[in-house]
């Protein structure tokens, strides 16, 4: 067993004496490096941490930490994909349940706006809303749809240059309600267009993985959009930046 990066250069800076070894209770001195080859990996090893000098027990915990941060954001990221293949999964075969209730569209969209006021506010990006006055109640699974508009929200603010507006605009006919999400960034590529809802699809290559997701958002967002019997489609909007209509159904009321 040879000692690692750190050690090696701790016994360049320590004075073999300060160095112990504790085995069964008893402190005793190490004789470098004869002892070090008997050395038990399964014992403790320790030293007095006071004589280690601060710049370099800094550094070894600055990088213990860039270790755990970087195993921390990679389970998390492959925790989401498993969870979003299998929601792909049984959206393709039919068999996403949805538990629906009448919902009010309308106060969902606005709580829903309200949880990234402050995230806006750090970008100084302003949230805003032009929803219909009046709509009647959804047939909805309110966890999925909170689902399709965190995700438009979260796009809308990635992309979105400081100092500028996300808008959120309701309209509510007899049949549908449509509500477009529209931010005021450099809008979707032509050529991404088609492609924008495909699995793992990413018209910014520049991307990676942890900041912008396991690349299924929108491809999810769009199969829950369909499962309650509604689309949800993009485009570029006249005026600039990109644009995402949600439509949804509204069922007829029983006499």
């Amino acid at each position: 067993m040879r000692p690692s990066t750190e050690i090696d250069t701790l016994r360049q800076q320590l004075p073999y004496h300060r160095l112990r070894q504790v085995r069964k209770g008893k402190v005793l001195p190490i004789d470098w490096p004869t002892e070090w080859e008997r050395f038990d990996a399964n014992e403790l090893f320790a030293f007095d941490m006071a004589t280690i000098p601060p710049k370099l027990l800094e550094n070894m915990r600055k990088r213990q930490d860039v270790l755990m941060d970087g195993n921390q954001a990679a389970i998390s990221v492959l925790t989401r994909l498993v969870d979003d293949l299998r929601t792909l999964a049984l959206a393709d075969a039919g068999q996403l349940a949805l538990v629906t209730t009448e919902t009010d569209f309308l106060a969902l969209v606005q709580r829903v706006a309200g949880r990234f006021e402050v995230q806006a506010a750090e970008h100084e990006i302003h949230i805003r809303l032009n929803l219909a006055e009046t709509c009647p109640p959804l047939s909805l699974d309110s966890q999925r749809i909170q689902q399709i508009l965190q995700n438009l929200l979260s796009n809308a603010l990635r992309y979105s240059p400081k100092g500028r507006a996300i808008w959120m605009e309701m309209a509510c006919t007899p049949q549908q309600v449509v509500l477009a999400v529209r931010d005021e960034g450099p809008g979707i590529p032509p050529e991404a267009l088609p492609f924008i809802f495909d699995r793992f699809y990413r018209g910014d290559k520049a991307r990676t993985r942890t900041q912008g997701g396991t690349g299924l958002g929108l491809s999810i967002a769009r199969k829950l959009a369909q499962a309650h019997g509604g689309d949800l489609m993009a485009a570029n909007h006249p005026a600039g930046g990109a644009e995402f209509k949600l439509v949804l159904p509204i069922a007829p009321r029983v006499a």
